[in-house]
């Protein structure tokens, strides 16, 4: 609980902080436009001039204008530095590839290509899947002995999907599956 002081403090600050907001909004001045003010070094909005007549009697051109507006020019170091910087055409996409990275040429394709696929076959040559598993919820797949879950990673294939007689397993954009044999000892019949 608060000691009387205490509350007359806090009541007195709470006070003086509403009454300078009233303050504040009644009486202060409304929201300015923002703009550039006059500096030392001169004017930095300079007044629009009308278009001046020429001989022929017309108006100059927009270009004349434009050059007639324009205003003087800065003369600290730090404006001389920006005025000096070359001017950008257009803004370089980071993330599209650079024209130094070669395109790939079809062969070159072909190799990268057989060596995924010869990357999914030593995968499915090295291993073997001795069994599945599924009962709506739980799925596992044994493959040379242990026990794999989805989202595991044996020798960098995740294991995807369990099927009955197969097991999914993908890489990025690789996949490969793995079936039971007819000759693994679970699937031979005894009889």
């Amino acid at each position: 609980m608060l000691s009387p002081r205490k509350k007359y403090i806090y009541g007195t600050i709470f006070g003086l902080a509403c009454i300078g907001f009233v303050v504040d909004r009644i009486i202060g001045p409304g929201p300015e436009e923002a703009g550039a003010r006059e500096t030392a070094a001169g004017p930095a909005k300079a007044a629009a001039p009308a278009p001046a007549a020429t001989a022929a009697g017309g108006t100059k051109s927009p270009s004349a204008q434009s050059e007639a507006m324009a205003a003087p020019e800065p003369t600290s170091p730090a404006a001389q530095r920006i005025r000096d910087l070359p001017e950008i055409a257009e803004a370089r996409d980071l993330f599209r590839p650079t024209a130094t990275e070669p395109a790939l040429s079809e062969t070159e394709q072909a190799r990268e290509q057989n060596a995924e696929l010869d990357e999914v076959a030593a995968f499915v040559a090295a291993h073997r899947l001795e069994g599945t598993f599924n009962d709506g919820r739980l799925r596992m797949a044994m493959v040379n002995g242990r026990t794999l879950r989805p989202g595991q990673v044996l020798d960098g294939f995740r294991l995807d999907k369990v099927e009955p007689y197969r097991a999914i397993f993908r890489n990025r954009d690789r996949e490969a599956v793995l079936t039971m044999s007819q000759d693994s000892p679970r699937m031979q019949q005894k009889g």
